[in-house]
């Protein structure tokens, strides 16, 4: 075969490679609407039921369950479905709803050709423009993302109804850390340096005075967590809430605690005021400096506990091939962010439950400054929080976001129990809150997912199940009037 047939060849498949390319960026998506949300819902069925899986064995790992009872949960407990569809309903609105509002903006060649037969879609757009003015329907397709997430938040009566807050929550403070993004590029508020820092602060500082004063409003397995790390028993929880308010111990409930820790009983209720009263209370038996001290031992040995299997279970699944491929590094760094972690959250409980005791040193007890008191428990969770500082800077937010979550389930059961919130006729709106904030919330982080893509964290992993602008681009460009910022 000579050169120049070669050459030919080459040519030839030069030319239907780049076909093949150019066919498959315009082909579509989706066939039609139906298959659309068919293909979405099936996908965020099994994406739903998958995670809950998940979870299930992430608990077995971590002792919370057994491997027979959490088989068992997942199979013939309805919340495995409920998840599912809920994750299916929301693939399926999101993205046929986009799917509508960007075939319904007519490309460059389908308004040049009038003389072949009208599809459906071509009879819908038309509709539409003859309808809709030409400015409605520019903001219609710049927040068309905004539309189609507020509307698949309707999703959210799928879910079982006890955890419908935590996923509306969970959400809500997804969508204020992108409007506090954009509001600081805007130049609206200004940028402050260590601001995942200040919102660990004060996201703890809620979540101890809810601990101690409402203890009702922490989240059950949250709560669980708090008195493992605190390593104070309930009683003693007890007792600060009402040394802090000035009132008399339970003599019964409290002897109880100290007589099965081998202690004496006590006779005075106000036993707090005398010297080492709170001493008593808090760490009966040891002085301030050694319990401190075996506080922070004890505290390494849980916290290997807690971050053991969460990085060698996200290790395993994120990073497989890494391990595969390099195994002793992985385990090394595995290691080091370990310790690094347990290093933090030791340092964190610690600081939190012996700056109590400084803070009363201070002056912050009932006699001196009465109800004032109170925020004695507030500043040492603020104390604690300062040690976020110790963490991987990568991690800091993602765990100030974490507690925040948690302050902001306290807040929201805290208004729900309110009397006089009830007594005001507001029954309606507290009991669709939930809904309008999960409508509210995935709208904006929908919206900003296909407008403001540099501000939604983990946009690779929802760019795998969210259609986005550069997945509708087979429509052609639809909006020449393009928002520049």
């Amino acid at each position: 075969m000579d050169v120049a047939a070669l050459t030919r060849i080459n040519s030839v498949a030069s030319d239907l490679l780049s076909q093949t390319q150019q066919t498959s960026k315009t082909r579509p998506l989706y066939e039609d609407f139906f298959g659309c949300v068919s293909r979405n819902f099936g996908k965020g069925f099994l994406l739903g039921a998958g995670v809950n899986g998940v979870v299930g064995f992430f608990n077995v790992t971590r002792g919370k369950e057994s491997l027979v009872g959490s088989l068992t949960k997942f199979f013939e407990s309805g919340d495995t479905s409920r998840w599912g569809i809920f994750a299916g309903l929301v693939l399926a609105v999101f993205n046929g709803t986009l799917y509508v509002i960007t075939s319904s903006t007519p490309t460059e060649s389908e308004e040049e050709v009038c003389e072949t037969p009208l599809t459906v879609r071509q009879l819908i757009t038309n509709k539409i423009q003859a309808i809709v003015s030409p400015s409605v329907r520019q903001n219609l397709y710049y927040y068309r993302a905004f539309i189609a997430g507020s509307l698949s938040g309707l999703a959210i009566f799928a879910l079982p109804p006890q955890t419908r807050s935590t996923v509306a929550i969970f959400v809500t403070v997804r969508a204020l850390e992108i409007q506090a993004k954009l509001a600081v590029r805007r130049h609206f508020i200004p940028e402050v340096p260590h601001a995942d820092t200040l919102l660990m602060m004060a996201s703890s500082a809620e979540v101890m005075w809810a601990w101690v004063f409402h203890r009702h409003s922490i989240a059950r397995s949250y709560r669980t967590f708090l008195v493992r790390q605190a390593q104070l028993d309930p009683i003693q929880v007890e007792a600060v809430r009402r040394v802090q308010c000035g009132l008399p111990l339970e003599l019964d409930t409290f002897n109880s605690f100290r007589l099965r820790k081998g202690f004496s009983a006590v006779t005075d209720p106000f036993m707090y005021e005398k010297a080492g009263g709170w001493a008593e209370i808090v760490h009966p038996g040891t002085n301030f400096l050694w319990n401190t001290t075996l506080f922070f031992f004890r505290s390494i040995r849980q916290s290997f506990g807690v971050y053991l299997p969460v990085y060698g279970f996200s290790m395993l699944m994120f990073s497989a091939h890494r391990c595969l491929a390099s195994p002793f590094s992985s385990a090394k760094r595995m290691i080091t962010d370990v310790i690094r972690s347990s290093l933090f959250l030791s340092a964190y409980c610690t600081s939190g439950i012996a700056s109590m005791t400084l803070w009363r040193e201070l002056g912050f007890t009932h006699s001196i400054m009465g109800s004032l008191s109170k925020a004695m428990v507030a500043l040492a969770g603020a104390t604690g929080g300062v040690m976020l500082l110790l963490e991987k800077p990568s991690r800091r937010l993602e765990l100030a976001l974490f507690v925040c979550r948690q302050s902001f389930h306290s807040l929201f059961v805290l208004m729900n129990t309110n009397p006089r919130f009830r007594s005001r006729g507001l029954d309606f709106v507290r009991s669709k809150l939930e809904l309008l904030l999960f409508c509210l919330a995935m709208g904006h982080i929908m919206h900003a997912f296909v407008q403001h893509p540099q501000l939604v964290r983990y946009r690779a992993l929802l760019s795998r199940f969210f259609d986005s602008e550069q997945r509708h681009n087979f429509f052609g460009d639809k909006n020449p009037h393009k928002h520049v910022e």
